[in-house]
Parts: C-alpha cells; sequence; structure tokens
C-alpha cells in the first residue's frame, strides 16, 4: 500500500507511471488501463471513477466480460 501510494504521489506531481501488475486492485489505482493477452493489445479501460472503489468495480466487470 505504501508503494502504491508513493507512485500515485508522483503522479500527481506529473511524472508518467508505468506499472505492470495481474492484481485488480492495484490496476484500479490507474487512470487508463491496458490489457494484453498473449503479447498484444486486447482492451483499453479508461477511468472516470474517482472513488476508488467504484474504479476497482470497473476492473472486476471489466475482467469478468473478458472470461477473467
Amino acid at each position: 500500500q505504501d508503494v502504491l501510494d508513493a507512485l500515485a504521489a508522483a503522479h500527481q506531481l506529473g511524472t508518467t507511471i508505468l506499472m505492470v501488475t495481474h492484481d485488480p486492485v492495484c490496476a484500479a489505482r490507474a487512470d487508463r488501463i491496458v490489457y494484453l493477452r498473449d503479447g498484444g493489445v486486447v482492451d483499453e479501460l479508461f477511468s472516470s471513477h474517482d472513488d476508488a472503489a467504484a474504479r476497482e468495480n470497473a476492473v472486476r466487470t471489466w475482467l469478468s466480460h473478458q472470461g477473467f
């Protein structure tokens, strides 16, 4: 959690952050999520939710529709 908070603080200062994760909770912290499968881009999700729970729900919904 501390690392994610530090990355979020750096992002608010204008730093671009690239994070690779399999954790939907971590992914939900991002403004933009790019989904990869077999080395290719499958889809992108742009989050317009300010609420962390709403972001996480959007990620989980998308993953469910993709069969994950």
